[in-house]
């Protein structure tokens, strides 16, 4: 090292004074520092080797890889272009380039990267596997399905892209073509964990809890300490103070803080809900507080941006903007948009509706902020929603609702109306209105307490960032329900249904009618049945709706209210 060291020096005096280092011996420096535990001595070692030999492509790739790791993207893809630019089909090149893309939503430059890749290894499955990875990331499971075929056909018995398939189908509610998807590559790998930690997460969006704990209970058999595992069970699992799960989970929980490990937040949430079940509060919080902290140190929100957007969008849509657009739309009566707060009763009234002959369930589809991000986003670039919206045009909005409606048709299953569930459509209310003013929309709503204090006891902080702290759930709440109000005021009288989750429970018939009115559908009594029905549900709420309506739910913040305090002031402070 000294005489690298001195090496360097002398080669920052002058080249003609010593003789600079070889790329590979700056390189090979790099790693033995990056062995020691010093990153920043490894970063400098290869940002010297880039700026001494620009021409070479590894140093670059190092220094991208490096940021890559220590989660810099932007200035990954920077290294990584430049390394492109030397060597233009180097496939490791390539790779790292899309993945830090993806990490940071440039998806189509992501795609154009996964294709030079497939040019470059016409061969490699992994190319196709990954552009079908980058159209699920933008919910486009579609298009991702054939790259996923493509790449199992490449590669005969490869249990990845199997499980890939399976994946998206299941996204696309073809459930029971996953799992024989699924059931297959288990002649290839019976052994592995994930493959049957997959099945049985599908079995469970079926409702075959009894198969899907069989599946988890085998994939924690193989790999003892499985918290996805752990996870997946407890969701579907009523616990009592003796359940072997619950002192299973809790050795485990022992064992790595012994060794001083961080426990995953997805072990944490699963206590949590055993502890919830037995009626031990204060644990469960406990619990469910550690596994939010560690949601939310990897999942950044910016809670000022986020209530910004909500500001600005009650801001554009006035009554003169919506004036000047009205009746541009497309005129179909497929679509049904429940919006609402997530854990505010919108899975039990899909439930409801769906349990109706006529019509299909959706679940939670990203179709419409595509559509509109399809028309608008190229003419407003590096602008977002709803700043867009300055570029709309009255065409437009029949385009919108047109290229939603070709995006659903495929899950109609031969019914005359669709549910759409998306907890962001609550967003896109104003331009639904528009785009498709013959819709009906479904607004959700639940007491704020219990719906906040159920956010934050489900794991989902990726689709719901602000999910992982009470003071900011309180906040989004507050914001969000101001814009459904603004929605309220502003479009015509019973263009939006409100629903309590309170009345449905309490009179579930007298709200079923409601619903299936406002759908313009004539009544049918299975709708009251709707824990029978065997339509998949791919939600948080994948065990409740399986059972009979129950009023438990209500007032579930009672037993936690010396813990909510900042919830509660948020939920207060922001009505001013």
């Amino acid at each position: 090292m000294t005489e690298i060291l001195h090496d360097m020096s002398e080669a920052g005096r002058s080249t003609e004074d010593a003789q600079v280092p070889s790329v590979e011996r700056l390189i090979d420096t790099a790693v033995e520092a990056a062995k020691r535990g010093n990153p920043q001595e490894a970063f400098a070692w290869i940002k010297r080797a880039a700026s001494l030999y620009p021409d070479r492509y590894e140093p670059h790739y190092f220094q991208g890889c490096m940021l890559a790791n220590d989660r810099q993207h932007e200035g990954a893809i920077v290294c990584f272009q430049r390394a492109l630019d030397v060597a233009p089909l180097n496939v490791a090149v390539i790779q790292g380039l899309v993945l830090s893309l993806r990490r940071v939503g440039r998806f189509a430059e992501a795609e154009a990267q996964a294709q030079n890749w497939s040019i470059a290894s016409p061969d490699d499955c992994a190319a196709r596997a990954t552009l079908a990875h980058i159209f699920m990331e933008q919910y486009r499971f579609d298009e991702a399905l054939p790259y996923a075929q493509a790449a199992a056909a490449m590669a005969p018995g490869n249990v990845d892209a199997i499980i890939l398939i399976a994946g998206i189908l299941a996204q696309l509610g073809r459930t029971r073509e996953a799992i024989e998807n699924l059931i297959r590559a288990r002649e290839y790998a019976p052994q592995r964990p994930d493959l049957l930690l997959h099945l049985g997460n599908i079995l469970k969006i079926e409702g075959r809890f009894d198969e899907a704990r069989a599946a988890l209970h085998h994939a924690l058999r193989l790999d003892p300490g499985n918290t996805t595992a752990f996870f997946e069970i407890a969701e579907i699992t009523r616990f009592s103070p003796d359940h072997p799960l619950l002192a299973e989970m809790e050795r485990f929980a022992a064992a790595e803080a012994a060794r001083s490990l961080p426990a995953s937040s997805r072990l944490h949430f699963a206590l949590g809900k055993a502890y919830d079940d037995i009626g031990q509060a204060d644990i469960a919080f406990r619990h469910f507080a550690v596994a939010n902290a560690r949601e939310r140190a990897a999942n950044r929100y910016d809670e000022r941006a986020t209530l910004a957007v909500l500001a600005r969008i009650k801001d554009t849509f006035s009554p003169a903007f919506i004036e000047g657009l009205r009746g541009k739309g497309d005129p179909s009566l497929l679509p049904i948009f429940i919006v609402g707060m997530p854990r505010s009763g919108t899975t039990l009234i899909e439930q409801i509706l769906t349990s109706h002959p006529d019509v299909a369930a959706g679940g939670e589809l990203h179709y419409f902020p595509q559509s509109v991000d399809a028309i608008l986003a190229s003419r407003a670039p590096g602008r977002a929603f709803p700043d867009t919206l300055s570029s709309l045009l009255p065409d437009d909005l029949a385009v919108i609702g047109e290229r939603y409606l070709s995006c659903i048709a495929p899950l109609t299953s031969g019914g005359s109306r669709l549910t759409d569930k998306l907890p962001a459509n609550a967003l896109l209310v104003g331009l639904i209105s528009m785009a498709l003013p013959n819709a009906k929309i479904i607004h959700c709503v639940r007491d704020p307490l219990d719906t906040c204090l159920s956010c934050f006891m489900k794991s989902f902080a990726q689709r719901v960032p602000y999910s992982t702290d009470l003071g900011t759930l309180g906040r989004y709440y507050r914001a969000q329900t101001r814009l459904m109000e603004h929605w309220q005021g502003l479009l015509p009288a019973g263009r939006i249904l409100e629903v309590r989750y309170e009345d449905v429970v309490s009179d579930l018939e007298g709200q079923a009618r409601r619903l299936i009115s406002h759908c313009g559908l004539d009544w049918d009594s299975r709708c009251l049945s709707f824990h029978k029905t065997k339509k998949s549900v791919n939600t948080a709420s994948v065990a409740q709706v399986r059972e009979p309506i129950y009023n438990s739910s209500i007032g579930r913040w009672r037993p936690y209210a010396k813990h909510l305090g900042p919830l509660q002031s948020a939920l207060e402070n922001s009505l001013l």
